[in-house]
């Protein structure tokens, strides 16, 4: 392609909130913007329009670079890596990326946990911010014992569009009485449609992802 000309056609002002923007990237399909400021932030932003700077653009991530201002931000097509340079050094940087989505990444530190021991019903599980997966080890016991295993995926997390989960029986006995593991939503969301999913074979596990909105499963494990 070879450029004739250049003319302004749009300017969006106030937007990204970085104190200072200095380099942005668009995902392929133009729906997901990151840009850097002299703030050493990464944002990440939805576009309600693609490719559109004058449309809506909400606020989804935030990364810390320390004190790096991200200037000339470019991320491999693969998304596993990241470069940029300082915007006040003669520095070029580059960065690990996490497990790459549907038009975004999750960072490094997102990762495994195993959740042991015994509970009460009423002290059902959560699906915290720093998992990527939760192994269900747990036992219901006490007066409470006659209920299945439970974890329960929070709002906020199921509106980051591409997030994904992981539940799985690491015990291997979720086809015994009472050892069901029942995946549930903190408000209205739902999982392929319904209410809840529900494990209920040995060494049995779902791979989730959310649309922003919803949870839909990617197969078994």
């Amino acid at each position: 392609m070879e450029i004739e000309s250049i003319d302004l056609s749009s300017k969006q002002t106030g937007t990204p909130t970085d104190a200072g923007p200095v380099s942005m990237r668009f995902n392929q399909e133009g729906t997901i913007l990151y840009s850097g400021g002299v703030d050493a932030l990464i944002r990440r932003y939805s576009v309600s329009t693609p490719w559109d700077i004058t449309s809506t653009l909400t606020l989804l991530d935030e990364f810390d670079l320390d004190t790096i201002s991200a200037g000339g931000l470019y991320i491999k097509p693969n998304s596993d890596k990241m470069f940029t340079v300082n915007a006040t050094e003669a520095e070029i940087f580059a960065y690990d990326l996490g497990i790459k989505t549907e038009g975004a990444f999750i960072p490094l530190t997102l990762g495994h946990r195993s959740s042991t021991g015994t509970t009460a019903e009423t002290d059902i599980e959560t699906f915290e911010d720093t998992d990527v997966i939760v192994g269900m080890a747990f036992e219901v016991t006490g007066t409470e014992a006659s209920f299945d295993r439970e974890i329960t995926i929070p709002s906020d997390l199921i509106a980051k569009n591409g997030r994904i989960f992981i539940i799985k029986d690491e015990v291997g006995d979720a086809a015994g009485t009472n050892k069901e593991i029942n995946i549930l939503t903190e408000g209205s969301q739902t999982i392929d449609g319904e209410t809840d999913y529900i494990i209920t074979t040995n060494d049995g596990g779902v791979q989730l992802y959310s649309d922003g909105t919803n949870l839909f499963s990617m197969g078994t494990t």
